[in-house]
């Protein structure tokens, strides 16, 4: 039972999550060699995924390693680097790669490849969660963890005095993936060469989040 629970799903996941890879060879903005706004945007988000997740799992490997058996208290939780910020940050980082992969799938017009990469999003989260309901049984180490809770974010790696995401920044980054998804190749290849829309915004961007100081 464990083998299929255990081993045999995980390879439906990876299937899922290397949808946009499938998407990638055979769409064709790929094909023609067509490179828009969004691809950048993707291999920003997997590259920062990707940098996020090494400091992140090197540090909770250090402190794994580093005698940490039997403390009890703050002593026994890790609250360094981004580890002080939030509660997963490896698991953030690990899913900013596969959305910003994802992204590729939607840029090349085949949004239903993110099936996959939500599922994982879906199952990883439920994993956290099992993780803190596990750490909070631990009586050497719950009080800690309470307190750990109340003052880093669960996701974001950022301080919690700082605002999650602004509402302008959101809204422009969900109003430039639907007009990709509905741009053709040409389009693409023309807003890339030119920035004339990117400007134009930039600008309304830049009014709106004054406007909303």
């Amino acid at each position: 039972m464990s083998f299929f629970a255990g081993y045999l799903s995980q390879q439906f996941m990876l299937v899922g999550l290397t949808l946009p890879c499938w998407a990638v060879h055979f769409s064709t903005p790929y094909v023609t060699g067509t490179w828009g706004t969004l691809d950048t945007f993707a291999t920003t988000m997997c590259l920062a995924g990707i940098t996020l997740a090494h400091h992140a799992d090197t540090s909770l490997h250090q402190f794994c390693t580093s005698g940490t058996k039997g403390l009890t208290g703050w002593s026994a939780i890790l609250q360094t680097g981004l580890w002080k910020y939030s509660r997963h940050p490896n698991h953030f980082s690990e899913q900013m790669f596969w959305w910003g992969l994802g992204l590729y799938g939607v840029a090349a017009g085949q949004t239903w490849v993110l099936v996959g990469t939500i599922f994982n999003s879906v199952c990883l989260l439920e994993i956290c969660r099992l993780v803190e309901e596990r750490m909070l049984a631990k009586p050497a180490r719950a009080a800690a963890y309470k307190a750990y809770m109340q003052r880093t974010r669960f996701w974001l790696p950022l301080p919690l005095g700082l605002p999650f995401v602004p509402s302008a920044h959101l809204s422009y980054i969900f109003w430039n993936i639907r007009r990709q998804v509905h741009m053709s190749a040409s389009e693409r290849s023309e807003e890339w060469l030119d920035g004339d829309t990117l400007g134009a915004a930039g600008a309304a961007l830049s009014d709106e989040v004054v406007n909303s100081r």
